[in-house]
């Protein structure tokens, strides 16, 4: 896992560019402590930082082809490395390093621009063709890893992060009011192209960017995940096939040079991730996150059950209110885009605990719930029979009795959580000063429903479609890398993989939630590896103590001495654009 910046001046690098990129590398040193390379010709200069993984003692970038043609720096990991590399060198291929990522080089090769096509990762890199004078960007399929990209006066600069890009735009640029009110409606950006500042532009997941020294920027689609429902066979071979693909998925993404381990809680994702990986002979040490009020969002000690049950090495990170209020200043600077999200802390916490235990890359169950149907409320959509699920407050209510105590705790925390978390953060209202920019500014406010991918027959198809083009790459990957990285740590995550999710969009409804159960596709596949009592419990959410997060924004607005300042999601925008929330006559710019 690395960081990096590209820039490309037509007019010829420039001394000041030069000062930039240096500066860039420098200020994301976090995401690749182990070793840093620059190199530049004429017209384009590339920048890296790297957190060794594969080829600890010898993958140093940017990397080059034999002849020096082909220049690359990567992000990410090629999960597939060891089958091209085999390939390639039975066909007469030198590699010039013991990275993953070279097999980029030699699959641009073999493949011109098809390379993609062949390649299993997750992933964002730039690769310099020197003799057609083209730069080739490139994301992976599912979003894993951020690419950032702006056009500047005589070029493009490309990098992992908006800041760096920030540097080359002289620190200014205007402010996208309709990614800002997104992100306070929503708590994080749905834009799959914009940012925060309306100049800089992400790179879509499964999209590739070419610029040449003449010539603008043109953008194409390298990968595209089935939207019909072509699987012939029976349930039970879907089945099968689920859980060969969910152990290929855990395989691939065990091989490490350095410390792995895995981020563990009470779920059925999480908890998958360890059985299989127990099952291939790898018991991985594994973290938890606890809360010292004793909530009921801890899932530690139940976490710890299972941990002990596969002979795992566990250990309970306790999440103090205290160090969660004073923690929110250090937390922003590396968010690097807004976002609300309160499961931020949680993740900071974890993140840190497990690179002070000295490991290097993490596994993590993120993404299963949006390939598996695992939202409740998502769910409530009408399929086939029009059949509904009945809703939390139902369940709860028609199993409460006067002895139960577990049962009323569970039942008052919800009716909280109703009240206070949901006003605080679900009605999630937008500063007026946003308001009125947006409104300056005549953009078309961007719904949930614009995300739907139309092509798809089903409505409950549809509706996570949106979680897979929004809320995965610009919430749960966008925190899993911003805030791994800001502890120099890999989060992998299995349920991205790409031939897993390829294969489950091929499958009819019915088999992806059959007999309306939410995962149940998964929890079928994962009878007999996982205990039965985790695929049956209900499921809970990776979210901290609503009054931690409120404390947490009290004490920020106290500080600061912003009294309007309410949600999470509003302190962030505050921190990145403050200058711009008060109405002006004028363009607003960033300074």
């Amino acid at each position: 896992m690395c960081g990096f910046t590209v820039v490309l001046n037509r007019a010829g690098i420039t001394e000041r560019d030069e000062q930039a990129l240096n500066a860039c590398i420098a200020g994301m040193a976090y995401r690749g402590p182990d070793e840093h390379g620059v190199w530049r010709d004429a017209h384009v200069a590339l920048g890296h930082v790297r957190l060794s993984i594969i080829g600890v003692a010898n993958g140093l970038q940017p990397i080059f082809s034999k002849d020096q043609s082909l220049v690359l720096v990567c992000n990410g990991e090629i999960y597939n490395h060891r089958d091209l590399r085999a390939r390639f060198e039975a066909e007469g291929a030198v590699f010039q390093t013991a990275s993953d990522s070279e097999v980029l080089i030699h699959a641009y090769r073999a493949w011109g621009d098809d390379f993609l096509k062949h390649i299993d990762g997750m992933f964002a890199f730039v690769l310099y063709d020197r003799e057609r004078g083209t730069v080739i960007c490139a994301r992976d399929h599912a979003g894993k890893k951020p690419l950032y990209y702006a056009e500047t006066t005589d070029g493009m600069v490309f990098s992992s992060e908006v800041k760096a890009v920030r540097r080359f735009l002289d620190g200014s640029g205007t402010l996208n009011a309709e990614v800002i009110r997104q992100v306070q409606a929503q708590r994080y950006s749905l834009s799959e192209t914009d940012t925060y500042v309306a100049q800089i532009h992400k790179v879509l997941p499964g999209h590739v960017a070419r610029v040449g020294r003449e010539g603008g920027l043109s953008l194409e689609r390298w990968y595209q995940c089935a939207t019909a429902a072509t699987f012939e066979g029976s349930y039970d071979q879907a089945v099968e096939q689920t859980r060969q693909l969910l152990f290929r998925a855990v395989e691939r993404r065990l091989e490490s040079e350095v410390p792995l381990a895995l981020l563990l809680s009470a779920g059925i994702d999480s908890s998958a991730i360890a059985c299989i990986a127990r099952a291939l002979g790898h018991p991985l040490k594994v973290f938890s996150a606890g809360f010292s009020d004793q909530s009921s969002h801890d899932e530690s000690h139940e976490a710890e059950e299972l941990a002990r049950e596969l002979g795992l090495n566990f250990t309970r990170v306790v999440i103090d209110q205290d160090k969660f209020r004073k923690e929110l200043p250090k937390i922003l600077p590396y968010l690097d885009e807004p976002n609300g999200d309160p499961a931020m802390f949680a993740q900071w916490y974890l993140y840190k605990a497990v690179r002070e235990h000295g490991f290097t890359v993490l596994l993590s169950g993120i993404g299963g719930d949006e390939i598996f149907f695992g939202y409740p409320d998502a769910n409530r959509v009408q399929v086939d029979s029009g059949a509904v699920q009945p809703g939390r407050l139902a369940r709860l209510m028609g199993t409460l009795s006067v002895s139960d105590l577990g049962a009323q705790i569970e039942l008052l925390n919800y009716l909280v959580r109703k009240t206070v978390y949901q006003r605080s953060f679900r009605n999630r209202p937008v500063l007026p000063e946003v308001t009125a920019l947006h409104e300056r500014q005549g953009q078309t406010a961007l719904t949930w429903p614009d995300l739907e991918e139309p092509t798809l027959e089903e409505a409950l198809d549809r509706r996570y479609s949106r979680l897979l083009r929004a809320y995965l790459p610009n919430n749960g990957y966008f925190l899993a890398d911003k805030l791994g990285m800001a502890h120099s740590l890999e989060v992998r995550c299995p349920f991205a993989d790409r031939d897993l999710r390829a294969f489950v969009a091929t499958l009819p409804l019915a088999y992806k939630f059959p007999d309306y159960r939410a995962k149940g596709l998964l929890k079928d596949a994962l009878r007999g590896v996982v205990p039965d009592r985790v695929l049956d419990r209900r499921k809970t959410g990776f979210t901290p103590p609503s009054m931690y997060v409120l404390e947490a924004v009290k004490a920020y607005r106290n500080r600061h001495f912003k009294t309007r300042l309410t949600t999470l999601a509003q302190v962030a925008t505050d921190f990145y654009c403050a200058d711009l929330l008060a109405p002006r006559p004028a363009e607003t710019q960033i300074s």
